[in-house]
């Protein structure tokens, strides 16, 4: 196998994670370098109401606390020149009666250092403002009952009475209402960076942590999760910060926090961290960058509780990925909604101008209980990228069910879709007997494309946009809303019902106001085609696959098809295609020449779908197939071809209705002003083995059937289906028409022609096996040619049974009679090898009998002079001169390369001076009265025949 090309980082990727890892290294360098002078030191811009740090000075097991400050209504006001707590140290705030809210400022220039617990007595809010830094260690916990706010922001707004500010530090004037705002008045603002991830009090995931139904608030500069944890209950998390000057604002009741649109925002980070909000509650972040690497976690979760709901706004990139996680690594889901209640789960909100999810990491909202999952909504202004994995994972967007709740729902609004080297967007009903969610694509552009091969471990992994079920449940609905989508190289978009489940295949509809392109196979694996599908294998019926789109491109060994697998009872679904411009099918794939498909079929015990083209054009080349079939004891679809202005088939190209069982072929009904099938390809409708074949049933105004290709109907050991093709012309150059039967039917019928030629031993054929009797051919045809020793024929002929019958009415026909049996001209047979010969009646309309008239030309020149009868013809007795001329219609010639029509002159017609010359000429049997002298030259009416057999223009004598 050859490698795969590792395309996961773009130069502009690359330096971005550098970048990251940079900003990680250099945040703990700044943190660490003062833990060892942790300390808290009050300032004294307070006055005589300035803070008072009292230590743990006798070793015991009480706090570290903080009293005093300036209480201005429900606020209490700290300040301090610096700010540090220990590695087991713990320092609580003394929380006067009263007070609602505790806050905290540094203002000597130095960030903060949280390696131990820091904590509030009582029940007041706690906020913690430097502008320099904030770093929580590895074992810092936060141990408050209400809500925390850690900023780097440079002043708090009390609504219109003022600021707080950690910058400017004065005596606070009378701020006695609740916060209302977060000041930047920095370019460049410091970071917060949690590394706490020790278990604390009563959180469920350890780190930092409020109480239930409380929020915890950290708002930077840059906010990195290096290692980290964050957990609520019941409650709010927000993440995100500035990178430049600016309000964020704070909602006193809710701490929901709203971030202006103008201003740069901050980056969010987390490596190895895990940020959640479990039994409902809100996540919230908002940066300019969101980067969630390595086995890094953001989770929510319903049970009975409150809605829960996660929002990413970022305005640059979010970026998702395991880049450094070792294969023996267990992979949490980066971003995870879970339900495990009655409630519905949290829904995940996700706005970027581009996401990126890759090397193994995954994206879900799931449910467990009876309750549906959370939906799943993606917005981006450029791109949404799904690549790459690894062994043992995919890469992968999915809001899956595994009990009885439904699934939420994919949304994707994006310019472009890429998914790639094994990525899969899926919603996907795992147990239980809950429906997988829908999923929605609206883009510009939609990529499926690529595999990923491990040698190692021979794990393949193939790139797909699907919804499906595995259980009882029903697969939900994937529809696709873009310019153009594009499937290369064994990408897969489908809906499927998997084996041993109940539920049923969802539908699959794609809108490509441009084309669709469906293209090759995998390189690593003959057997995975890029393929587009509705598929079931299990006892629900497939979906059905609607194609809307200007052109659809099938080709290099891709399929598109309805599909129900040998496993199922459930039926094909429907495929149907709508392009206003064209459909391709070409070509075979490049190892092992297996055909590019449009298909319905079914393997199990259900019938096929129907598949219905409607397009103006319509070509099937090099190998490629349109089939509708059956495999087992199941009735195959029928093929419709609708308002086609040209069909056409080449190099061993086929469309055909089959049952290669003894189930019954559909039908293939076919629209088209043109149809041309040349290099040995074919129309068909056949049972290959005792099954019944369709009918095949054909309106066009021009058939050709050229160089062995052939349109058919025919069951060898079954009964065959009818022929029925009305044309104006059909041309047969090395074609055939035949319909072969074992049993019964194998009829052929051609009407309304104005012209039919064979040429170069083509066929009409309806033939009969074993006891059989002959099939019947029947010709309405203007006129009829063929070359007498080109061994063109027209048979109904049968083995053992009675020969079939021809009927042919015609104007002419010529180059080709009836015999008893075939020779090597051209026939027209009803025979039977060990039975009774059939009949066949040529009609051709009186008086005049043209039948096998094509002879031999004289070598002499006629004299124009006898072209026309002179029995009624007026004479003068002086000379006169006349001409007869044969004039062109002044227009184009019939067909390029021919000369254009001009007149030319047969000869000259004079007057017979007497009336004895006429005995010289020979009397027309129609003849039966004498000329009469002086009479004018009249038009001649027809043609007819002397008593010699010659034929002469002339007029009925009154």
């Amino acid at each position: 196998m050859r490698p795969q090309k590792n395309t996961y980082f773009s130069p502009t990727q690359a330096q971005r994670r550098h970048n990251w890892l940079h900003l990680l290294a250099c945040s703990t360098v700044l943190f660490m370098s003062t833990s060892a002078s942790a300390q808290i030191v009050p300032d004294q811009t307070l006055g005589a109401e300035s803070s008072r740090f009292t230590p743990n000075v006798t070793n015991c097991a009480c706090p570290d606390s903080i009293a005093g400050g300036a209480r201005r209504g429900n606020n209490l006001f700290h300040s301090f020149s610096q700010f540090n707590i220990s590695n087991g140290q713990k320092v609580y705030f003394v929380n006067p009666s009263g007070v609602q809210n505790i806050l905290t400022r540094v203002t000597g220039g130095q960030a903060s250092n949280i390696f131990g617990t820091l904590g509030v007595e009582g029940t007041a809010n706690l906020f913690l403002i430097n502008p320099n830094g904030i770093l929580f260690g590895p074992n810092a916990r936060l141990d408050v009952r209400n809500s925390f706010v850690g900023t780097t922001a440079n002043a708090i707004r009390f609504g219109e009475q003022g600021i707080f500010s950690a910058t400017n530090p004065e005596a606070p004037p009378l701020l006695t209402i609740k916060p209302s705002a977060l000041l930047y008045t920095q370019i460049s603002n410091a970071n917060i960076t949690n590394q706490a991830s020790i278990k604390a009090f009563s959180a469920l995931d350890g780190g930092l942590t409020v109480p239930e139904g409380k929020s915890l608030l950290l708002v930077g500069g840059n906010v990195i999760m290096d290692g980290g944890k964050i957990s609520v209950w019941s409650g709010r998390i927000e993440l995100g910060g500035l990178a430049g000057i600016g309000t964020v604002s704070l909602n006193p009741e809710t701490f929901e926090l709203g971030f202006p649109a103008n201003v740069p925002l901050a980056d969010v980070i987390l490596n190895r961290g895990r940020v959640a909000s479990n039994n409902g509650g809100k996540l919230n972040i908002n940066a300019g960058n969101i980067k969630i690497a390595n086995n890094s976690q953001l989770f929510i979760s319903t049970k009975d509780g409150l809605d829960a709901q996660m929002n990413l706004q970022a305005q640059n990139l979010i970026d998702i990925e395991n880049s450094a996680l070792t294969n023996s690594e267990p992979r949490l889901y980066a971003i995870d909604s879970q339900n495990a209640g009655k409630l519905d789960g949290g829904d995940v909100h996700i706005q970027a101008r581009s996401l990126l999810v890759r090397d193994g990491v995954g994206v879900r909202t799931g449910s467990y209980g009876t309750g549906r999952g959370g939906n799943m909504m993606i917005t981006t202004t450029d791109a949404v990228e799904v690549f790459g994995a690894r062994p043992g994972g995919q890469t992968g967007l999915g809001t899956p069910t595994n009990g009885p709740g439904r699934a939420g729902d994919l949304i994707i609004n994006t310019p472009r879709l890429s998914i790639r080297q094994g990525g899969i967007v899926a919603s996907s009903a795992l147990g239980g007997t809950g429906r997988a969610g829908d999923v929605t694509v609206n883009a510009d552009t939609v990529e499926v494309n690529g595999t990923v091969f491990f040698p190692n471990v021979s794990q393949l992994y193939l790139s797909i946009l699907r919804s499906e079920t595995f259980t009882n449940g029903d697969a939900g609905n994937l529809t696709i809303n873009t310019r153009r989508l594009s499937l290369q190289d064994g990408g897969l978009v489908s809906t499927r019902a998997f084996a041993n489940s109940k539920g049923r295949g969802g539908n699959l509809t794609i809108n490509a106001s441009e084309a669709i392109e469906v293209v090759g196979i995998s390189p690593y694996n003959r057997f995975v085609v890029s393929l587009l599908t509705a598929q079931t294998d299990s006892f629900g019926d497939a979906g059905n696959l609607t194609i809307n789109t200007p052109r659809l491109s099938i080709r290099d060994g891709a399929v598109v098809s309805t599909l129900a697998d040998s496993r199922s009872s459930g039926r094909g679904g429907t495929l149907t295609v709508n392009a206003s411009e064209s459909v391709e099918v070409n070509g075979t794939s490049f190892l092992d020449g297996s055909s590019s498909r449009l298909s319905s079929s079914t393997s199990g015990k259900n019938n096929a779908g129907n598949l219905t083209i409607n397009t103006p054009q319509l070509r099937v080349s090099n190998s490629a197939q349109i089939t509708a079939s059956t495999d087992s004891q199941a009735r195959g679809g029928n093929i419709t071809l609708n308002n086609l202005q040209k069909l056409q088939l080449d190099k061993n190209s086929l469309i055909t209705a089959r049952s290669t069982k003894n189930g019954q072929a559909g039908n293939l009904q076919i629209d088209a002003q043109t149809v041309n099938l040349q290099g040995q390809s074919g129309l068909s409708v056949e049972a290959t083995q005792e099954g019944r074949a369709g009918n095949l049933v054909m309106n066009t105004r021009y058939l050709n059937v050229t160089e062995g290709s052939r349109v058919s109907v025919s069951s060898p050991q079954g009964r065959a289906g009818q022929l029925d093709i009305t044309a104006n012309v059909v041309k047969l150059n090395q074609g055939k028409l035949t319909a072969e039967t074992g049993e019964q039917g194998a009829e052929i019928t051609l009407r309304d022609l104005n012209f039919l030629l064979l040429r170069n031993g083509s066929q009409i054929n309806a033939s009969a096996n074993n006891y059989a009797q002959g099939g019947n051919i029947t010709i309405n045809a203007d006129l009829i040619i063929a070359v007498p020793k080109e061994n063109s024929d027209i048979t109904a002929n049968a083995y053992s049974g009675t020969g079939g019958r021809v009927q042919i009415n015609t104007q002419g026909i010529f180059g080709i009679q009836s015999r008893s049996q075939s020779t090597d001209n051209s026939d027209i047979t009803a025979s039977s090898t060990l039975g009774v010969a059939g009949v066949v009646n040529i009609y051709l309309p009186d008086p005049i009998t043209l039948q096998n008239s094509l002879t031999q030309l004289p070598t002499n020149i006629i004299d124009a002079n006898a072209l026309i009868a002179n029995s009624c013809i007026s004479r003068r007795n002086h000379q006169s001169s006349s001409t007869f001329f044969i004039t062109g219609s002044a227009g184009l010639p019939e067909r390029p390369g021919d000369a254009p029509l001009s007149p030319y002159p047969t000869g000259t017609i004079r007057s017979i001076p007497t009336e004895g010359n006429i005995a010289s000429i020979t009397t027309l049997t129609s003849l039966s009265r004498t000329q009469k002298n002086l009479q004018p030259i009249v038009e001649a009416q027809g043609i007819y025949r002397l008593a010699n057999g010659d034929l002469v223009l002339s007029r009925e004598c009154p």
